[in-house]
């Protein structure tokens, strides 16, 4: 399957009236699917009319890569002083959740030493339940 371009797009590169082409489709002389037609057909229908050169569709593809592209950064990608607006704060960002994280690693730590002094001195059911915390923080922390 080849290039296919819109009906109203395929007239007005050939310089005919759109309903020129929709009777060809009706009566069966031009293939047509969703609204569009092929290039390569059109070109065997009308060989003398305004398709110039092979390059032609290649010429097409590459306007409308470049649109594409073009359009994409207009609409999509914010410009140089946003983004690094953006990373100052995504990077303040990270150092406070850093902070967070060592501050609660460090009472986390206390926490265990605090357990550990207290199986040292504990008996009993006490004793028992200080172990299975202490056990339990320990089987959750990452080493």
């Amino acid at each position: 399957m080849g290039e296919r371009v819109a009906i109203a797009r395929a007239a007005q590169l050939l310089g005919i009236k759109r309903g020129d082409i929709q009777r060809l489709v009706h009566d069966g002389e031009l293939e047509a699917f969703e609204g569009k037609v092929e290039l390569e057909a059109l070109t065997r229908r009308f060989p003398r009319l305004a398709f110039r050169g092979p390059n032609t569709v290649e010429r097409a593809r590459l306007i409308r890569a470049g649109a594409f592209a073009r359009r994409v950064s207009q609409v999509v990608a914010p410009d140089t002083d946003t983004l690094e607006n953006q990373l100052r704060r995504r990077n303040a960002e990270l150092s406070v959740q850093k902070a967070r994280a060592k501050a609660y690693y460090a009472i986390i730590d206390q926490l265990l030493c605090h357990l550990g002094e207290m199986s040292a001195c504990e008996q009993g059911e006490r004793l028992k339940l200080v172990e299975e915390l202490n056990q339990w923080l320990l089987q959750r922390l990452p080493e």
